[in-house]
């Protein structure tokens, strides 16, 4: 309810109570002042006459912020000096509200009609911020044209590159947490890389020297273990075949675990988008591939493969057969592992040596190298599994 300015005659004299509108989310307009919560006119308010709690006493008046003697005062005008006869059916403009005079701070027309929060401004009785909104883009009224968006009160180019217009904001998609790639995904972390989404827990490396061409129990644990180091459930695998075997590809297959779900990638070059969906990436042994193919790959996967590291995913490769150096060229041109070679080792005795390491969980402590199985020159201190002359089963953990 809006307040009402009452006028009371005692005495034969005449009193004015004043009772504008506190002020509350606005500011006075132009020639007002804020005393005790409400908008006046210390020009010619006589209880804040010049300044707040300057009371004329009785019989001044209020002109220009003084307390003077009226020059026109009658015992029916109330002592304004304002020249006119009091008519109580048209009282002078000096308090009622809407008509912009004393103490209501012009409410109405063009003062405080709404209350508004810190960074809002009243447009049209409607709080709005001027800092984004693009009707009232620092000011009331000042509309952003086509092409345009309103940033800091102000009207600019709508997202220039390589930003991307996302629920009222302009975002670069590339590290922005809560547009991750694309406009509305977020990362749980907080933490966003190159449009990928990087978790809170560490990424991991495991290549296992065996093509799993031929293979057993205690071996196979090798494969289950490795992609359940991933804690997702499901769990999502992107496989590789590429040049594999069918025989190895349908034995890794058959030992992945439960709850997995497996996208195979048709070629090299969807990888790295894949990937965003990804847990696991998993390269089968390249049988029938060569030295330039594998190391193209390397370097053609190696930025994804980084940032895939980083937000926790695993990585695992196969190696063993084929007339090349090894299918772990794939790591080592990524910068991920660092291999210099490879020895055919089939057939011989293998050994956990680091028991405790989630990859060896179950896996008997020695075990027979099925054909074909390697072993790998190289300076990686995680060794899981290891033939006499060196490491079969490497598990790199790359930090967050």
């Amino acid at each position: 309810m809006k307040p009402i300015c009452a006028w009371m005659f005692a005495l034969g004299m005449l009193f004015v109570a004043s009772c504008g509108s506190a002020i509350v989310g606005g500011e006075c307009r132009e020639g007002f002042t804020v005393c005790n919560g409400r908008c006046v006119d210390t020009n010619s308010n006589p209880l804040h006459c010049g300044a707040c709690g300057n009371r004329c006493d009785f019989g001044l008046v209020c002109i220009s912020g003084e307390c003077r003697t009226d020059p026109d005062a009658g015992d029916l005008d109330g002592g304004f000096g304002d020249g006119s006869i009091f008519d109580s059916s048209n009282p002078p403009l000096d308090g009622q509200v809407g008509d912009g005079g004393v103490g209501d701070g012009g409410m109405g027309d063009g003062g405080v009609s709404c209350a508004c929060d810190i960074g809002e401004i009243c447009c049209d009785d409607v709080c709005v911020s001027p800092n984004v909104d693009p009707r009232n883009c620092g000011r009331c009224g000042l509309i952003c044209g086509a092409g345009t968006v309103c940033s800091s009160g102000s009207c600019e180019p709508l997202c220039a590159p390589p930003t991307t217009f996302c629920s009222g904001f302009c975002v670069d998609t590339s590290n922005s947490p809560d547009n991750c790639g694309g406009c509305g995904r977020n990362c749980a972390s907080g933490l966003c890389q190159d449009g990928m989404c990087i978790a809170a827990s560490a990424g991991h490396v495991v290549l296992i020297g065996h093509s799993y061409d031929n293979t057993r129990a205690g071996m196979n644990l090798l494969v289950s273990n490795s992609v359940g180091i991933a804690t997702s459930s499901p769990i999502e695998a992107l496989v590789y075949e590429g040049d594999a075997s069918a025989r190895s590809i349908s034995n890794i297959n058959a030992n992945l675990g439960a709850g997995v779900n497996r996208t195979v990638a048709s070629d090299a070059g969807q990888v790295p988008l894949l990937l965003a969906d990804a847990d696991v990436f998993l390269v089968y042994s390249q049988q029938g591939s060569n030295d330039s193919t594998l190391t193209m790959l390397g370097r053609q996967w190696s930025t994804a493969l980084a940032s895939f590291l980083l937000r926790g995913g695993v990585v695992m490769v196969f190696d063993g057969g084929g007339s090349h150096s090894g299918t772990y060229q794939i790591l080592d041109a990524a910068g991920l592992l660092s291999v210099s070679g490879r020895t055919d080792v089939s057939g011989d005795t293998m050994s956990v040596v680091t028991a405790s390491d989630a990859v060896a969980s179950g896996v008997p402590l020695n075990y027979l190298g099925e054909i074909t199985t390697v072993r790998f020159d190289t300076t990686e201190s995680i060794v899981v599994v290891s033939h006499p002359e060196g490491p079969v089963v490497i598990h790199r953990i790359v930090a967050p």
